[in-house]
């Protein structure tokens, strides 16, 4: 989901497990979201694409949470 909203792409823990992200070595990091205040560990993605169009090095955010989608945001 592109969220104009959001600072960074965030993705949960179980999304971050699926495609074998290692997350954990991140630096624990607290974002405001509309549902309050989320914990979770920063990250940079190698590549984020979306049809043709690949970003390289993007900032992002592991939520330790069950969010159900993965969250495109500016980053």
């Amino acid at each position: 989901l592109v969220d104009t909203g959001a600072s960074v792409t965030t993705l949960s823990r179980a999304e971050a497990d699926r495609i074998g992200l290692r997350y954990r070595g991140g630096a624990r990091a607290r974002a405001a979201t509309a549902n309050g205040i989320a914990e979770g560990w920063r990250v940079r993605l190698a590549s984020v694409a979306v049809g043709s169009v690949t970003v390289r090095d993007v900032d992002a955010m592991v939520l330790d949470s069950d969010l159900g989608i993965v969250l495109l945001g500016m980053s």
